[in-house]
C-alpha cells in the first residue's frame, strides 16, 4: 500500500539500533523494474534535535518480481535546519525532550514544506537516479 501519511515507520533496510524519530517529504515512485518509497529521515535513540549531520534521503523498494529489495541511505541537509545535534533552544535539554513529539511534527510540516529543490543535495536529482535503476 502507499498510505499519504503512515502512522507508523516507513519501511527501512538495513535494520538499526535506533528509532525512526521523522519521516518528511514521503514520494512514491517507480524504477524501471519495480517500485518504492522515497523519504526523508533520522535515527536516534534519544529525543535530539533534527539536523543537518544526520538526517538523510532513503529509497527503499522492491522489484516488480519481488526478488529483490532496493535500499538507499545518502546525507541530505536543508538551509533551516541546524548544523548537528548539540544545542537545544534555552539550553534546556528536559523541556525539549518533554516536548519532542510537537516538535518532530512541527519539523515534519516544515520540512514538508519546503522545495525538493531547496535541499542539499536536490532531492528531485536523487529521485532521478532511483527513476532510472534497473535491477538485473
Amino acid at each position: 500500500t502507499r498510505p499519504a501519511d503512515p502512522a507508523d515507520a516507513l519501511p527501512f533496510l538495513p535494520v538499526w539500533a535506533a528509532g525512526q524519530m521523522i519521516h518528511a517529504k514521503i514520494t512514491y515512485f517507480d524504477f524501471q523494474n519495480g517500485s518504492g518509497v522515497r523519504f526523508l529521515s533520522q535515527y536516534g535513540q534519544a529525543a535530539l534535535p533534527i539536523n543537518n549531520k544526520e538526517t538523510f534521503y532513503t529509497y527503499q523498494g522492491l522489484t516488480t518480481d519481488g526478488a529483490y529489495y532496493v535500499a538507499a541511505v545518502l546525507p541530505v541537509g536543508h538551509p533551516s535546519l541546524p548544523a548537528d545535534g548539540s544545542s537545544v533552544p534555552n539550553n534546556d535539554w528536559a523541556a525539549f525532550s518533554e516536548n519532542y513529539a510537537a516538535y518532530a511534527a512541527q519539523t515534519t510540516l516544515m520540512l514538508n514544506g519546503q522545495p525538493d529543490a531547496s535541499f542539499a543535495p536536490n532531492l528531485e536529482l536523487l529521485d532521478g537516479i532511483f527513476r532510472s535503476l534497473k535491477v538485473k
